[in-house]
């Protein structure tokens, strides 16, 4: 018979080994942190590391990547970005010299869009950034563009 042993996490202390039989049934390894420890200590690895790509087993413990928080912020400041560019683009019109927007409205408009590509600079975390990203097109703006 051919096994797959499936570390599966909670957190970083409460794990648990899962011995799978491949193209069957799976059952759970009974263990605590000392039976996990001594079974890879027997020389034993996983096959398949799930629960949180930021976990790793280092000498039989799990152990979190000291990147996970950067690496998380990255990936939300770059969806912060691929929204921004969008509210960019949806608003390009505003700027055109044949908007129908008055000038008031256009200067409203402008100060906007430079808030959009400011916002890397205006706010250290993604989060209070995605706020802003939020808060939508000034609400005295009164036209929308036309769709012909």
């Amino acid at each position: 018979m051919t096994y797959k042993y499936i570390f599966v996490y909670s957190d970083e202390v409460n794990y648990r080994v899962i011995q799978q039989y491949v193209g069957g049934e799976s059952r759970i390894v009974p263990n605590d942190s000392k039976d996990i420890a001594e079974w890879i200590a027997s020389g034993n690895k996983p096959d398949v590391v799930s629960g949180d790509r930021f976990v790793t087993i280092e000498d039989g413990k799990p152990v979190v990547d000291s990147k996970k928080s950067e690496t998380l912020e990255k990936e939300a400041w770059d969806i912060v970005r691929q929204k921004r560019n969008e509210l960019l683009k949806e608003t390009d019109w505003t700027q055109l010299t044949d908007s129908p927007l008055s000038n008031k409205d256009k200067k409203v408009m402008a100060s906007y869009r430079q808030s959009l590509r400011n916002l890397s600079q205006s706010y250290s975390l993604s989060k209070d950034a995605s706020v802003k990203l939020n808060e939508g097109i000034p609400a005295t703006i009164t036209h929308t563009k036309n769709v012909t």
